[in-house]
């Protein structure tokens, strides 16, 4: 499918205290695929092949019945071109960040730390973006390619001040009672591919919420970057731990 994936981890490899955090993003990506042969190949460094072990043991404990056989490739020592499809599309993957933060530190007027959290979100909307509009010879995006259908979300600039409609249901829906506000504003921090919803940082306390509905403002009331560089949370401390 060419589809690209990127997350910022806070270690390298796998452990056993945090609650299998990286191994799950491995496997989380590949259901999100839904292939019928897996074959994860990495470098011979030791964590990574730990994580590629551990990934292996989590795919086939959440597999479908679709799946059919899960293994793992050895590389050739010091030889990069073997991967040269991941080596390819770390260039552009770089490429696209650069440009983007550059973007982002333009319209804010600062520059971002490459340890904010802003950091790490704008990793997985880079891959977003990539595999929902990036066309390959066919014509097709990897977004189409891998689901069967076009990207149907509306694409936001990164850290945008935008407003997110408060779900229908639940503790949040009437939360300050019937006739309490609807909508609620927040900074835009990307899209959840599992369930089409986007990505908000909330101005009230900070938290990261999921939205269906997500309405972007007029432009002069989209860039604040007091507001950008309040956010703490980060995609690891959103994801709750496998038991």
């Amino acid at each position: 499918t060419k589809c690209e994936f990127a997350h910022v981890v806070p270690f390298k490899g796998t452990d056993e205290d945090d609650g299998k955090f990286v191994s799950d993003i491995v496997a989380e990506d590949v259901a999100w695929l839904g292939p019928v042969r897996v074959v994860i190949k990495a470098d011979n460094e030791p964590a990574l092949q730990a994580l590629v072990v551990d990934s292996l043991r989590l795919i086939r404990i959440d597999a479908s019945e679709d799946l059919q056989s899960v293994s793992k490739e050895e590389p050739m020592t010091y030889e990069s071109q073997s991967a040269g499809g991941v080596e390819v599309g770390t260039r552009n993957f770089r490429g696209m960040y650069r440009t983007l933060r550059s973007c982002l530190e333009a319209r804010f007027g600062k520059k971002l730390p490459i340890n904010h959290p802003l950091a790490a979100w704008l990793v997985e909307h880079v891959t977003t973006l990539r595999n929902v509009k990036v066309r390959g010879p066919d014509g097709f995006t990897p977004w189409f390619k891998a689901r069967g259908r076009p990207f149907g979300q509306r694409i936001i600039a990164f850290g945008e001040s935008v407003s997110w409609k408060l779900p229908p249901k639940g503790p949040q829906h009437d939360a300050d009672g019937n006739v309490s506000d609807r909508w609620q504003f927040g900074t835009f921090v990307g899209h959840n591919k599992h369930n089409s919803t986007y990505a908000v940082i909330d101005y009230r306390d900070g938290s990261l919420q999921y939205t269906r509905a997500a309405n972007r403002r007029p432009v002069e009331n989209r860039w604040y970057s007091d507001k950008a560089s309040e956010v703490q949370a980060t995609p690891w401390k959103s994801r709750l731990a496998r038991e």
